[in-house]
């Protein structure tokens, strides 16, 4: 069983390394000549220019922006795009130099519609910012290169990719896509599924609904409220803090870190629950129908669930609750398994 355990564990890290790993190019391509710019500070506020599009029809929008963040908010029928340019030298130059970076907008081919900052990359370096107002209903794909990437309001798909910087996302109806080289994910209020990615940073999900799929090279997740049929969470290094979760697959794996969880509504289905270094809790409410399968190699394993059928040998313990429909693994190579009422 012990060896099971650790192969088990052993192909999550490979799973999750392999992430981080398939990233490092995008990491450190990233860091580049927006991320520079911040680090080298590129001087003050040079020009704030807006400017509106017509879309024509188009239901999906790409924002690209190789040399800062994007900001994106519902807004009315057209699309206004304000972008904010920092640009050092003296003020002539500075403007001269900041006047060089322009939007590209255009059809993309199909039934959407592109935007992108074009420029060269010039020393001092210059960052542009996009502050965008779209329609809510448009799919949206926004693409950073190094720098911040944040979305609120939308009513339809959003998808969003950096190479090194944070991505918040925020009162989303459809279905939310976010992965980062290196970057803090945060979600809130989605109500059609989330699926983040990160090399390295945490992932923090709030009031998330629908399918969730949440993956972290190094750092923690954390999760306030999730419903959905499928939620599976996995970090390599860092601990997993999920409360209020309900659905009837649960996936919850860390390569070293703790596990704790506590589940809303009365469970079961399917829940695998596993880390190679740290303890891990889990709270059930009542009413929950499965068996249960915890043990641990080194350290205790304790219930003050209400179980039929118990047995108890060495560091493991089974036992059923109700008629044993569902079924629930708990399992630590290192650490203590705790298993409680919510």
């Amino acid at each position: 069983m012990r060896v099971k355990l650790l192969v088990s564990v052993l192909v999550v890290m490979g799973l999750v390394y392999g992430l981080a790993l398939g990233w490092r190019h995008a990491i450190a391509s990233a860091r580049t000549y927006a991320e520079e710019a911040a680090m080298e500070g590129e001087g003050n506020e040079t020009a704030r220019i807006s400017e509106g599009f017509d879309l024509g029809g188009a239901t999906r929008l790409t924002i690209e922006n190789a040399y800062g963040s994007i900001e994106v908010k519902a807004g009315g029928p057209q699309v206004t795009v304000e972008r904010t340019v920092y640009a050092g030298g003296d003020t002539g130059e500075a403007r001269a130099r900041a006047a060089r970076f322009t939007l590209a907008a255009g059809p993309d081919g199909g039934d959407g519609y592109k935007i992108s900052v074009r420029g060269q990359r010039e020393r001092p370096r210059v960052r542009v910012d996009l502050a965008v107002e779209v329609p809510p209903q448009l799919a949206l794909s926004l693409q950073v290169a190094s720098g911040e990437a944040r979305v609120s309001g939308m009513g339809s798909s959003v998808t969003v990719s950096t190479g090194s910087g944070g991505i918040s996302a925020e009162s989303i109806a459809g279905p939310v896509a976010a992965k980062t080289g290196s970057g803090d994910i945060l979600v809130k209020a989605a109500q059609s599924g989330v699926t983040a990615a990160t090399g390295s940073g945490d992932i923090e999900l709030t009031q998330v609904h629908g399918p969730t799929d949440a993956k972290t090279g190094s750092g923690s997740v954390m999760v306030r409220g999730a419903r959905g049929d499928q939620i599976s969470l996995k970090t390599a290094s860092g601990s997993l803090d999920l409360t209020d979760i309900a659905g009837q697959s649960l996936v919850a794996e860390s390569a070293s870190g703790s596990i704790q969880m506590s589940v809303s509504e009365p469970f079961s289905g399917e829940m695998r629950l596993r880390t190679a270094s740290g303890s891990i809790s889990l709270a059930l409410p009542a009413g929950s129908d499965c068996r249960l399968d915890a043990s641990t190699a080194s350290g205790s394993v304790s219930s003050s669930l209400p179980l039929a059928e118990i047995t108890s040998r060495g560091r493991s313990l089974s036992g059923r609750l109700g008629a044993g429909k569902g079924h629930i693994e708990a399992k630590t190579a290192s650490g203590s398994v705790e298993l409680k009422q919510a």
